[in-house]
């Protein structure tokens, strides 16, 4: 009896369905386990509310019925005595695109832009492509071309880093194509990402800061959101969000705040200064229910060129120079470094390395600082 392949929904929390495919009659599965379901750790919403709850169930039952048919194309095979694994023959610039709306869509906005950003570099080069067509000599290919490509926005060449991002990300995709079975070979094998060069990072010195401080802006939301974000190292887009809610205190009676740190994709409980409080109760002193700093990025960003300008601070600065401030200040008033990993959220004591660079420079220019006569002939 030939074997039938079904996806199926399952319902769960927060009004979804999850999918799964339901084989008929039951199959053995790859621990050599008699069953009927897979399920897909893919969900969809039941009544979509909004256009983007309905553009993420067209995408992920698209993914879906790829796997369904991927699956059946292999019990097939299998059956009547043809290889196991089945090459599907799908267009691969749209599966890239519908796999970052189903994974990343619900992440954070940067995440996701970051996603998109390398997409459409590969969009470019690709033009398009069907996944038998896919080699390995395509991949590198792919790898050069960010490494010469110019970038849409500056018209300079990408940042090692930006293309170590968006190379990681292609391989991520190309080897999720062969979890689910679209792809007979995993293509990443062996392939190589690109080094990604540290950069000297800007900071803001304490004399820095207290001319900030002391020069007028025209709304003091991003002065106390750039301010706390010294004080605590948190991201633009943490501080953004942080609600009164979200404190507590610990045994010492020092204020704690939990909070997502949206790169390590994870939940923290930091302890916050006496002044980093203060500067919250300064932005919003009657602690009303919701978001304390209600600002965005591009208006805080536009606001604080012109502020750092009007500071005369000769510095090529953003929002996240803060956050950098904050590390390197640490690091100069003895906080070791894996207390400082810990405290920006970091997963690698590597990345918190680039901070401990920072204060090397500075360290030498003491050198020659020291001037004294050391010359015995001079009595």
């Amino acid at each position: 009896m030939a074997i039938k392949v079904t996806l199926r929904e399952k319902p769960i929390s927060k009004d979804r369905l999850s999918l799964y495919l339901d084989f008929y009659p039951a199959i053995i599965n790859n621990k050599g386990k008699e069953t009927r379901r897979e399920f897909l750790k893919m969900h969809i919403f039941k009544k979509p509310k909004n256009a983007k709850e309905k553009s993420h169930n067209k995408s992920t039952l698209q993914v879906a019925e790829k796997i369904k048919e991927s699956r059946s194309l292999s019990i097939y095979n299998e059956e009547y005595g043809f290889k196991k694994n089945v090459e599907l023959n799908i267009n691969f610039v749209d599966y890239y695109k519908e796999l970052i709306d189903l994974k990343y869509g619900e992440n954070s906005k940067s995440n996701y832009q970051s996603w998109l950003a390398g997409f459409n570099y590969y969009k470019d080069y690709a033009k398009i492509i069907y996944t038998k067509a896919l080699s390995k000599k395509h991949i590198e290919g792919f790898k050069n071309y960010l490494l010469r490509v110019k970038s849409l926005k500056t018209k300079q060449k990408l940042s090692s880093a930006t293309v170590a991002t968006y190379f990681k990300n292609l391989l991520s995709v190309i080897n999720t194509a062969y979890e689910d079975d679209i792809l007979i070979s995993d293509l990443t094998k062996g392939i190589k990402n690109v080094k990604s060069r540290s950069k000297i990072r800007a900071y803001l010195t304490e004399d820095d800061l207290t001319k900030l401080w002391k020069t007028p802006i025209k709304d003091n939301s991003v002065k106390y959101i750039c301010f706390f974000c010294a004080y605590t190292g948190f991201r633009f887009v943490e501080a953004r969000k942080i609600k009164w809610k979200d404190f507590t205190k610990d045994n010492s009676g020092n204020y704690v705040i939990n909070s997502f740190h949206t790169k390590g994709e994870k939940y923290t409980s930091n302890p916050i200064s006496k002044d980093a409080y203060e500067i919250l109760k300064k932005q919003s002193p009657d602690r009303k229910k919701g978001e304390i700093f209600n600002i965005s990025y591009h208006k805080a960003f536009r606001m604080l060129k012109k502020w750092k300008k009007d500071a005369e601070i000769n510095k090529e600065i953003g929002m996240h120079t803060f956050r950098h401030t904050y590390a390197v200040l640490q690091l100069e008033g003895g906080t070791d470094l894996f207390t400082l990993s810990k405290m920006l959220g970091h997963k690698n004591i590597s990345t918190t390395m680039i901070y401990a660079k920072l204060t090397d420079n500075m360290k030498n220019n003491t050198l020659d600082k020291i001037k004294l006569n050391t010359n015995e002939n001079d009595r």
